[in-house]
């Protein structure tokens, strides 16, 4: 029996954050949000036709690049409505026949505009960071992505409390990486179990794992659970080469007895001493010397569902990346591999439930795709000159 109704709201902004309309009659399809990155998909379809989707006969003009959010209503928000989304238009999709007349419009988040724009500051592409706190570093990113985004996209920030300490230094040199990939590197550096994202809200958060577990779920909540528990990537040594002369090795020998000797290669030619390349290494040790459990739950959403009384699904738009969870009532001998406090990496939101990703390792094929391309542009980013001459 169905024990709620969820109700979404679009607002539409002009690149300078202004308002400029409402969508009330969307079908929304999906969102996704993810750790080490941020919102990222949305897609909803609206009915228009060819004629009208662009003129003020369906009460305000949206277009391509402009600011979307997205507001939820239902059981859980008492009775106000609450942002989930923030993000742009990148593509509208026409579809019509004889019995249908649909736009389908995906938007991105702000997090991808962090790819396509170089880290500077002035002209300057080439800067270096000496025994520094990793979370400074994170926020100098973050100010010179502010100061340089010409008034874009100046309303991404953080606050005092979303930017946490590492409680360690490092030192760093960036040779005209993107902000995306100087976020990445700042992460390469910083202790297992860290991650950073960009939220709903447009706040950067860089933070460790959380101690305790934000979600306990049950099976009166969860639609599907699928575990895979798998050896296959380990990594329990650590060859690190700066590039030129330095060339070190790292080993966690507890894992190398149990499970064989796993080498991993890495260039580090932006790490400036053995220190930033020992923590580097240190940190994928961290993360990657144990087995690791690829687990996927779908939670049901509680406005839908009341097959167990209470326990009838879940305030899915309540679980963000980042937050932690664990799943009671499962006998303990699966404690091997479904610990009291996974991290939830990835979350696609659908209106009735909600797919999770949980405890994957940090390196998923998103990132192991965008290392890929990082290490081929360092190749050819070698040599290149500190600034540049605007023209």
């Amino acid at each position: 029996m169905k024990i709620g109704t969820k109700n979404y709201l679009i607002k539409v902004y002009d690149i300078d954050y202004v308002q400029i309309g409402l969508i009330a009659d969307a079908r929304i399809k999906h969102y996704k949000d993810r750790i080490n990155s941020g919102l990222g998909e949305f897609v909803f379809d609206v009915e228009r036709t060819l004629q009208d989707w662009n003129n003020d006969t369906t009460g305000f003009t949206f277009d391509l690049a402009q600011i979307i959010e997205l507001w939820v209503n239902d059981t859980d928000t008492a009775g106000s409505y609450v942002r989930v989304y923030s993000g742009y238009i990148s593509r509208i999709n026409f579809l019509q026949s004889t019995t249908k007349k649909t736009v389908t419009v995906t938007c991105l988040g702000f997090v991808s505009r962090l790819g396509s724009d170089v880290y500077k500051n002035g002209t300057t592409t080439s800067i270096t960071e000496t025994t520094t706190e990793p979370a400074t570093i994170f926020k100098n990113i973050i100010d010179r992505l502010r100061a340089s985004a010409d008034g874009n996209i100046p309303f991404l920030n953080y606050t005092p409390s979303s930017v946490q300490d590492t409680n360690q230094s490092v030192s760093l040199k960036f040779e005209s990486d993107t902000y995306l990939e100087a976020l990445t590197r700042v992460l390469d550096l910083s202790p297992a179990n860290w991650f950073w994202k960009l939220d709903q809200d447009n706040i950067f958060n860089f933070s460790q794992k959380p101690a305790v577990a934000d979600h306990n779920f049950s099976m009166g909540h969860i639609e599907t659970l699928q575990i895979d528990y798998s050896m296959e990537n380990i990594v329990n040594g650590v060859l690190t080469w700066d590039n030129d002369v330095v060339y070190r090795y790292i080993a966690n020998s507890n894992s190398q007895a149990l499970y064989g000797r796993r080498i991993k290669k890495e260039t580090m030619p932006s790490a400036t001493g053995t220190d930033a390349m020992d923590k580097q290494a240190q940190s994928i040790l961290g993360e990657k010397a144990n087995p690791r459990s690829s687990i996927i739950i779908v939670l049901a959403d509680n406005n839908e569902f009341e097959k167990f009384g209470d326990l009838a699904g879940y305030d899915i738009e309540s679980v963000k990346p980042g937050q932690t969870c664990r799943i009671t009532g499962i006998d303990e001998l699966s404690g091997s591999f479904l610990s009291k406090n996974m991290l939830i990496r990835n979350v696609t939101y659908y209106p009735t439930s909600a797919i999770l990703e949980v405890d994957i390792d940090r390196e998923g094929i998103d990132d192991l795709l965008i290392n890929f391309k990082r290490d081929t542009d360092q190749i050819e980013k070698d040599g290149i000159p500190t600034s540049y001459t605007a023209v």
